[in-house]
């Protein structure tokens, strides 16, 4: 396989690979497609080549060598890491918006995972949903901030209101991904307005948010031996974000659930008593 350009009326041969069709199948499948899918999105978190040009330029046309980087690791796996350049094309939207998708989001697990195995200390790679035993405290502050979102959009639904204007991560996202012991004290105080709300209207979910909250607490201090990190680095902004998106997706996901099991009992009741 070649890759060529235009070079003054000649062909120019930018990148050139010669390998098994068995090979490249099994590195697209083992060390692409796997790594690339994340919980949380339509079709089982699948990405698609166009959608991680997009995660990485908003008109879905990056530089070529970008192009080229991303294909040379397609088809030749993990002999071709990404690294540093493509993460910080990846996080930097997320600093202006929160707009998590299946082609960012799999593509920041990649390269994270990539900068992990190039490093080989024998650190335990990012999984594709939320990972209770992962103890990165970069991820634990984004699962963090992922709950205190939660508790807010429960405390505002508990009160009857429908509609979250401003939410704790569209404020403090790119705070906290960056410089979290300046933000999380801010949003430990917010949190405290929205739980005392909470308490009012719904104390047996007051109860159980705020015991997620002290467990989260309770192994960032084990992990960094304080309470909140002073600054993270690229590579930490990226765990932030998987941990921020995981711990999100896996509540929706039990939302959803309760949401389903309670329409299940209702339905139950309602034949019993037709009966």
């Amino acid at each position: 396989m070649a890759g060529v350009s235009g070079n003054g009326g000649r062909l120019r041969v930018r990148y050139w690979v010669n390998d098994s069709l068995n090979d490249i199948k099994r590195r697209l499948q083992d060390e692409w497609f796997s790594e690339l899918r994340m919980d949380g999105f339509k079709e089982g978190g699948r990405v698609r080549f166009w959608q991680l040009l997009e995660a990485i330029d908003r008109t879905g046309e990056p530089p070529a060598d970008r192009v080229i980087a991303l294909l040379r690791r397609a088809i030749e796996g993990r002999s071709q890491p990404l690294g540093y350049r493509m993460l910080a094309a990846a996080l930097n939207p997320l600093r202006r918006a929160v707009e998590a998708s299946a082609g960012r989001m799999g593509l920041i697990r990649l390269c994270v995972n990539d900068l992990i195995h190039v490093n080989k200390q024998g650190e335990k790679p990012m999984s594709e949903n939320l990972d209770p035993e992962q103890k990165n405290k970069a991820y634990l502050c984004g699962r963090l901030l992922a709950e205190y979102e939660g508790l807010q959009y429960n405390a505002f639904r508990s009160a009857g209101e429908s509609k979250v204007n401003l939410s704790v991560a569209d404020r403090y996202y790119s705070l906290a991904s960056t410089y979290p012991s300046i933000a999380f004290p801010r949003i430990e105080e917010l949190g405290k307005k929205h739980l005392r709300k909470l308490q009012r209207d719904n104390r047996g979910a007051a109860i159980a948010i705020e015991q997620r909250l002290q467990d989260l607490h309770g192994l960032l201090e084990k992990a960094a031996g304080y309470r909140f990190p002073s600054m993270l680095n690229l590579d930490e902004q990226g765990r932030f974000a998987l941990g921020y998106h995981h711990q999100r997706a896996h509540s929706m996901s039990q939302a959803r659930a309760r949401k389903e099991a309670l329409a299940e009992k209702e339905n139950q009741q309602l034949q019993e008593e037709e009966n």
